[in-house]
C-alpha cells in the first residue's frame, strides 16, 4: 500500500509523481514550446538531407530571422499588457485594454510585414522564401488572447490548445516536407497554429473584438506611448540575432553560412526550454507585482532554475555536440562543434534576459530594453572587425553571448529596476546555497497553489 498523503490527506500511488507533473505549469510551457520547436527540428534535419545548399542557407538565414522575431514581437507586448490587465479597474476594463492592444498590434503587423515584403521584392536576387517566412507575423497578435488567461492563472486553457496546434500543423509541415521537398510552403504553412488557436483562445478570454469602441483612447495613448521602446528593442533584436548569419554570408561561404545557422537553431531549441521556465513564472509575478518580498523571492527562483540548466547546456554541448549534431544534421553538421561550443553560453544569457524582460515590462519600464538591445548590437559590431583578421564562424559565435552579456549589464543602471535585477543575476547563489530552498524552487515550478506551499 501507499504512503498516505500528508498534504492532501489521500494516498499516494505510484503514479502521483507523474500527475503532479501533468498539473504543472512549467510542463504544458515546456511542450507547447517544443511540440512547435521539436518538430521544427526534426523538419530542419529532414531538409537538410535532401535540399541543395544554397537553398537551405537562404532558408535557415530566413528561419532564423523570423523564429526569433515572432514570439518577441508578441512576449514584449504581452508582459506590457499583462501590467495593464492586472491595473485595470474591473473585468470591463481590461477586455477594453486587451481590444485595444489586439487592434494596434494587428495594425502594426500588416504595416510591418507589407514593409518587409516591399523591401525583398525591391532587392535584387530570389527573396521569395524570406518574403513568405514574414507571413505568420499577421496573425502574431492573436496570440495575445493568452493574456488574461494567464493573468488569471489559467494556463491549463492556454496551453493545451497551443499544444494541440502545434502538434497537428508540425506533423503536417514534415509530411509536406517529405513528400515535396519545397522551401516555400513551410512559411505558408505556418500559419496554422495561429489560425486555429486564436479563435478559440479569444472564446476561452471571453473578449469580444467589436464593440462601442473598438480602440479606447486612453488606453491608446498608454500603448502608444510604450510602443517606440516596445518596437525599437523588437528591431534591435531582429539585427542582434540576424547578425551571425548576415556576417556569415558576407564573409563566408554557403558550408559556413549553414554551420552558423544550424548552431543558432540548435540554440533556439534549447534557449525554449529557458524561455518556457521563466514565462511560466509570469503569472506569479503578475499576482505578486504589489509584494516586494514574494516578487524577489520569485526571481530568485527562477535565476537558479535559469542557472542549472544553463550550465547543463554548456556542459552537454561541450562534450557531446558534435556528435549529436552529425547524427541529426547528416554531413552537413560536419565541423559544427566549435561553433556550437562557443554558442553555448547563449543559452544562459538569453534565459536570464528573459526573465529580466518580464521584469522589465511588469515594471513598465521598456525603454530599457532598447538600453540592454543597443549594448548588446554595439558590443557585437566587434565581431565584423575581428573579421577582417580571422575568417571563422566561431569569432561570429563567440561574439553573441558575450555582447548579450555586456548589454545585460546596462539593466542594473536602472535606480527602478536594480534591486529585482540583482536577484535575477546573483538570486541564484541564496537559493542553491540553501537546500532548504529546494522545496520551494520545485513547488513554484510545478505550479503548487499557495495554500499547499504553506502545508
Amino acid at each position: 500500500m501507499s504512503a498516505p498523503d500528508a498534504v492532501a490527506g489521500r494516498p499516494r500511488g505510484f503514479l502521483w509523481p507523474f500527475a503532479r507533473l501533468l498539473q504543472a505549469r512549467t510542463t504544458w510551457f515546456l511542450l507547447e514550446r517544443y511540440t512547435s520547436t521539436g518538430l521544427g527540428f526534426v523538419l530542419t534535419a529532414i531538409l537538410a538531407r535532401g535540399s541543395q545548399l544554397d537553398h537551405l542557407a537562404q532558408y535557415l538565414a530566413a528561419y532564423a530571422l523570423m523564429s526569433v522575431f515572432e514570439p518577441l514581437f508578441a512576449g514584449a507586448i504581452n508582459g506590457y499588457l499583462l501590467r495593464l490587465l492586472r491595473r485595470a479597474d474591473g473585468q470591463a476594463a481590461a477586455e477594453e485594454a486587451l481590444r485595444t492592444t489586439f487592434w494596434l498590434m494587428q495594425a502594426l503587423a500588416v504595416v510591418f510585414v507589407a514593409g518587409a515584403i516591399g523591401l525583398f521584392a525591391m532587392l535584387r536576387g530570389d527573396h521569395l522564401i524570406t518574403q513568405l517566412f514574414f507571413l505568420p507575423i499577421l496573425f502574431t497578435p492573436w496570440k495575445l488572447f493568452s493574456a488574461p488567461l494567464i493573468a488569471r492563472d489559467q494556463f491549463m486553457r492556454v496551453t493545451p490548445v497551443q499544444v494541440t496546434a502545434n502538434i497537428a500543423a508540425g506533423v503536417l509541415r514534415i509530411g509536406v516536407a517529405l513528400a515535396t521537398h519545397s522551401l516555400v510552403l513551410i512559411p505558408l504553412l505556418m500559419c496554422l497554429e495561429p489560425l486555429v488557436t486564436g479563435p478559440v483562445l479569444k472564446a476561452r478570454a471571453g473578449v469580444r473584438l467589436f464593440g462601442p469602441r473598438p480602440v479606447a483612447r486612453v488606453v491608446a495613448g498608454q500603448v502608444l506611448r510604450q510602443l517606440p521602446a516596445l518596437m525599437g528593442a523588437m528591431g534591435l533584436v531582429c539585427l542582434f540575432y540576424r547578425t551571425p548569419v548576415m556576417l556569415a554570408r558576407l564573409d563566408l561561404d554557403s558550408v559556413q553560412v549553414v554551420r552558423i545557422a544550424l548552431a543558432m537553431q540548435v540554440m533556439t531549441a534549447l534557449g525554449v526550454i529557458q524561455a518556457a521556465l521563466a514565462d511560466s513564472l509570469i503569472g506569479p509575478l503578475a499576482h505578486a507585482l504589489d509584494q516586494d518580498e514574494q516578487f524577489l523571492k520569485l526571481l530568485r527562483i527562477g535565476s537558479s532554475v535559469v542557472f542549472v540548466f544553463g550550465l547543463s547546456v554548456l556542459g552537454f554541448v561541450s562534450l557531446g555536440g558534435e556528435w549529436a549534431l552529425r547524427v541529426a544534421f547528416g554531413h552537413r553538421a560536419i565541423g559544427i562543434g566549435p561553433v556550437v561550443t562557443a554558442l553555448a553560453p547563449l543559452c544562459l544569457c538569453s534565459g536570464l534576459l528573459r526573465l529580466a524582460t518580464t521584469v522589465i515590462n511588469l515594471r513598465g519600464r521598456p525603454v530599457m530594453m532598447v538600453q540592454i538591445w543597443l549594448v548588446a548590437l554595439a558590443a557585437q559590431a566587434g565581431a565584423a572587425l575581428l573579421l577582417l583578421h580571422w575568417r571563422s564562424p566561431v569569432i561570429i559565435a563567440l561574439a553573441m553571448p558575450i555582447s548579450l552579456g555586456l548589454g545585460l549589464a546596462t539593466s542594473l543602471l536602472s535606480d527602478g529596476t536594480r534591486q529585482a535585477m540583482v536577484e535575477v543575476f546573483t538570486g541564484f547563489w541564496k537559493v542553491l546555497a540553501r537546500p532548504s530552498e529546494w522545496g520551494g524552487v520545485g513547488d513554484v515550478m510545478l505550479g503548487a497553489s499557495p495554500a499547499r506551499r504553506q502545508r
